[in-house]
C-alpha cells in the first residue's frame, strides 16, 4: 500500500500575494476566509490547492486588486511579445480547456510541443495570436463533445 500523493502546494510567494490581496482589498478576516472558501474551498491561504490559484487571483481581481506580480515575472516585453490580456485570455482559455485543473507548467509543456516556445512569457504577438486560435478551437471541440471546455 503506498503512500497517498501529496497535494501541490502554493509557494511563499503566492501566499504572500493572496495576503496582499486581502489587505489591498480591505478584507476584514471573516470576509476574507469566507471568500477563500467559496472560491477554492479553504479557510486559509496555506490550504488553497496549486490548481485553484489563478482562478482565485482571478476572483481578487474582480473585487478591484491589481497586481504587478505578473509584470514583474516578465519584464521588460516590448512591442513585439504577447500583451498582458493575450497572456491573460491564454491562460484562462487552457484552464477552461481543462476544467481549472492544469497549471502554467502544463500549458508551458503544450506551447512547447505546438509552438516551440518554452514558457508563456516567451510567446510574441503573432505567436499569441495562433496560440489563441488553438485553443478556442480546441474549446469548441470539447463542448461538441460534452468534454470539460466551458
Amino acid at each position: 500500500m503506498g503512500r497517498p500523493k501529496a497535494r501541490a502546494s502554493l509557494t511563499g510567494k503566492q501566499i504572500a500575494l493572496i495576503h496582499v490581496a486581502k489587505r489591498k482589498l480591505g478584507l476584514e478576516d471573516s470576509e476574507y476566509r469566507d471568500f477563500l472558501e467559496a472560491v477554492c474551498g479553504a479557510r486559509s491561504a496555506r490550504d488553497v490547492p496549486l490548481a485553484d490559484f489563478s482562478y482565485l487571483m482571478e476572483r481578487f481581481a474582480e473585487l478591484g486588486f491589481v497586481s504587478d506580480f505578473a509584470a514583474r515575472s516578465f519584464g521588460h516585453r516590448g512591442d513585439h511579445m504577447a500583451t498582458p490580456a493575450h497572456v491573460a485570455k491564454i491562460r484562462q482559455l487552457w484552464r477552461d480547456g481543462h476544467g481549472g485543473e492544469l497549471d502554467d507548467k502544463h500549458l508551458d509543456n503544450w506551447l512547447f510541443r505546438q509552438f516551440k516556445v518554452s514558457a508563456l512569457r516567451f510567446v510574441d504577438f503573432e505567436t499569441a495570436r495562433k496560440v489563441l486560435t488553438a485553443l478556442n478551437a480546441w474549446n469548441r471541440k470539447l463542448e461538441k463533445k460534452g468534454g470539460k471546455a466551458g
